[in-house]
């Protein structure tokens, strides 16, 4: 034992120096861009309640070899919806991608939409971008009145490559190859790699003559969801008023020791879709065989019943931001572990007269 402690610590020693030299290798000087060649971004408003708009322009001046990030973001509350009218062309420009981001609640009861535009010039120049409009409209309203908010043509300098007195019509021979420097650090750092190899080398065969202990069998699913009910209730969430996340880990506790137990996939399903399925119509059986091979009772009307009231509780705090009590939140955690018990796997014993019980 003793032996395996000194290899394991000269092993972390040689990978740590090894790291270290490889670090220094790959120190080498890199460019420094001219003071003046970098281009600030711009930015501006439009519009007023109930939509607003913010134009981004990660930068006003860029080479024919750069490229160049438009970003529209658009503000309005929930009620309303957004919809961009899409830019296809570009004049001047070569349009790469376009995507919609992740709308964002900025506060309660208002959200930030973002558009997003990379294009790539064609020549250099002066170039004018075209006008972004948005709509927005009352999600709860049949003929709402259609809010547009516009841009302004916005111009962007795009500058060339080529010296100012090159007019590009002469070509330069191909410039030699430049000379590949030594560097000793690789070196030593190869050398420390090889010698890496054959500790490991040796490690491994050492490794094979020493009885290979089997892992652990994997805990059932019923001892898994006590351990994370358990985790679940020492941390301080409620303490701190994060009902929220509480809930979520909650329910993920219990979806996944409904997939683990019975092999439904609960974690990928909404609420109904799940509900739907362990309905008594929806089973070919009386039961259902588990992941380990032994037969477990199907959910009855009572666990149905119980999985229902469960689930819709956290979808109530995770959706419709109920704040429960303490009490209610410990009560919450006491029906998903009176699911796992009575779901839990029986263990079959035979009797002394050959019954099992």
């Amino acid at each position: 034992m003793m032996r395996w402690v000194r290899w394991r610590q000269y092993l972390a020693a040689l990978m740590l120096l090894l790291g270290f030299c490889c670090t220094l290798s790959a120190c080498q000087p890199t460019a420094v861009e001219k003071p003046g060649s970098v281009s600030q971004g711009l930015v501006k408003d439009y519009g007023a309640a109930p939509l607003t708009l913010e134009l981004h322009l990660d930068r006003q001046r860029l080479t024919v070899a750069q490229r160049l990030t438009v970003e529209l973001w658009a503000e309005t509350d929930e009620e309303h919806a957004v919809r961009l009218q899409e830019a296809k062309e570009f004049p001047g420009f070569t349009l790469v991608a376009t995507s919609e981001l992740k709308p964002e609640l900025l506060a309660p009861n208002h959200l930030r939409f973002a558009f997003r535009y990379v294009l790539e010039p064609l020549s250099a120049g002066s170039v004018q971008l075209p006008v972004l409009t948005v709509e927005a409209w009352k999600k709860s309203e049949a003929k709402a009145a259609i809010t547009t908010v516009s841009t302004e043509a916005v111009s962007v300098v795009v500058d060339s490559l080529l010296a100012k007195d090159d007019a590009g019509e002469t070509i330069t021979d191909i410039a030699p190859p430049l000379e590949k420097p030594r560097n000793l650090w690789l070196l030593i750092a190869l050398g420390l790699a090889g010698v890496l190899v054959l500790a490991l080398i040796f490690y491994l065969v050492r490794r094979r003559r020493q009885r290979v202990v089997p892992p652990p069998p994997p805990l059932p699913p019923h001892l898994l969801a006590y351990q994370a009910l358990d985790r679940l209730l020492a941390t301080d969430l409620l303490d701190q008023s994060q009902v929220k996340p509480f809930y979520e880990a909650l329910s993920d506790i219990l979806r996944h020791y409904i997939e683990q137990r019975f092999g439904i996939k609960a974690p990928e399903q909404t609420t109904e879709e799940f509900l739907a399925m362990v309905r008594p119509d929806s089973f070919a059986q009386d039961n259902l065989r588990s992941p380990n091979g032994n037969f477990s009772t199907a959910f009855d009307p009572a666990h149905r019943l119980l999985l229902r009231d469960f689930l819709s509780h956290c979808d109530l705090v995770k959706f419709a931001r109920h704040l429960p009590a303490r009490s209610e939140a410990e009560e919450s955690v006491e029906r998903c572990r009176r699911f796992v018990r009575e779901t839990e796997p029986r263990v079959e014993i035979e009797g002394s007269f050959g019954v099992k019980t």
